[in-house]
């Protein structure tokens, strides 16, 4: 994996890994992929959100996959990088992002440039049926 920014800990899926193809240069995504884990992604994972972008009929290049493997991020410079119209957090507080702001899971936020929503951490998502069925009806309100 290639680190997004010098010293931080944000990292981007290579094409190896996942669908989502890497680019040199961060490009318009439709919806960024953001998981915040403390240990390696696996495929099965990846396989879930896979299906996850399939089912939104979002192709491979619209869809971003970035791993957090540090404290926080700041969300609105991520997005301004993407341009993305989507964001799914994975794993994460609004502290974590940078936001401040009580914000619950599974609840669209829709701000000036894109909506957000913040999940359970992906593991916990991939090994429970009623979260992934949260998951999934958010995202439908999302894609409205």
């Amino acid at each position: 994996m290639t680190a997004l920014y010098k010293n931080t800990k944000l990292y981007r899926l290579p094409d190896s890994s996942a669908n989502a193809v890497l680019h040199k240069d961060a490009i318009a995504a439709e919806l960024i992929f953001v998981l915040f884990l403390d240990v390696d992604l696996q495929p099965e994972l990846l396989q879930m959100l896979d299906k996850i972008a399939l089912a939104l009929k979002l192709d491979k290049v619209q869809v971003e996959y970035l791993i957090v493997h540090s404290d926080g991020i700041f969300l609105n410079d991520l997005q301004a990088k993407y341009k993305a119209k989507h964001v799914v957090v994975f794993g994460a507080e609004p502290k974590d992002l940078n936001i401040n702001a009580e914000l619950s899971n599974y609840r669209v936020y829709p701000f000036n440039q894109f909506k957000l929503l913040l999940v359970n951490d992906v593991l916990d998502i991939y090994s429970n049926k009623q979260l992934k069925a949260s998951l999934w009806n958010s995202l439908q309100e999302m894609f409205k």
